[in-house]
């Protein structure tokens, strides 16, 4: 694990920061729907109290409340526009929804590598201990031996060496991953907060026209950079596209496995029960 690697504790947190930020969104067209109600009862009280000063700001305010699913059609139109680009900004980021739990399973894969090299490795070191019989038998049997347990060696280093590269290639590609949502989650974040003074600007009516336009332009703001961060994962996978190509070489014809078979313990006619003094010299 490199420096850099991220955990699955960084990782976990990243994705649940946005997830929530994901609900956030998905909750935003009720603020609309609010602001344009509030609108709607500020445009009634304003006119009413054009109409009839004194009583008629109360008698606008109630008669908005009654109407205030009867938008006038600019103000239904603004509304649809602003619904359409948050719904544009979910479609933008439903790639990211889907592959929410991606870096995670790469960083447990990645570790299940580890643990395979780990057990290979406890088998590569018990064969001198154990498995090495030099110097105990002499013969055509005795260098079979020895032969397949070089090649067995050789198979053992070759899979450990695959075990290395598709655990880096799973780290870094989480990595990338972790990049991608880190830089996404500041930018959902401040088209919230940008959002929620647009909204303000609606509800009060006054400022309508300006907060119309402010929630339409950041939600296209949004979808762009979406499309940019997601170009930049590309990119990263793209990269590791490389590194998988170089995995799947380094498994189709690994040092010491032919075929994709692990190499043979022994000799195919060496036969313990009725050794071959020519093939098998105990000294």
């Amino acid at each position: 694990m490199t420096e850099t690697s991220k955990t699955l504790d960084d990782l976990d947190k990243v994705l649940r920061q946005f997830s929530a930020k994901i609900d956030e969104i998905r909750n935003t067209p009720d603020d609309v729907d609010e602001a344009f109600r509030l609108a709607a009862i500020a445009a009634a009280a304003q006119e009413g109290g054009a109409l009839l000063p004194g009583v008629g700001v109360a008698v606008g305010a109630v008669y908005g409340v009654l109407t205030e699913d009867s938008l006038t059609g600019v103000m239904q139109d603004n509304k649809e526009k602003i619904k359409a680009g948050i719904r544009k900004v979910l479609e933008e980021l439903s790639g990211a929804i889907d592959g929410l739990r991606a870096p995670v399973a790469f960083v447990q894969t990645a570790g299940e590598w580890l643990h395979a090299k780990s057990k290979i490795s406890e088998a590569r070191n018990n064969y001198p201990l154990h498995g090495n019989l030099t110097g105990q038998w002499l013969g055509a049997s005795a260098a079979a031996y020895g032969n397949a347990a070089a090649v067995q060696q050789t198979a053992m280093e070759s899979a450990m060496t695959v075990c290395d590269t598709a655990n880096s290639a799973l780290r870094d590609s989480a990595d990338g991953a972790w990049k991608f949502y880190s830089g996404i989650i500041e930018d959902i974040a401040a088209y919230l907060t940008k959002f929620s003074g647009a909204m303000l600007k609606i509800a009060s009516f006054v400022a309508m026209p300006i907060g119309v336009s402010d929630a339409i332009d950041f939600g296209t703001d949004l979808v762009d950079k979406v499309g940019k961060h997601g170009l930049a994962l590309g990119a990263v996978l793209l990269r590791q596209q490389g590194i998988l190509d170089t995995l799947t070489v380094a498994t189709t014809s690994p040092a010491g496995i032919n075929n994709g078979k692990w190499p043979q313990s022994a000799s195919t006619d060496f036969d313990s029960q009725s050794p071959d003094k020519d093939k098998w010299d105990p000294r």
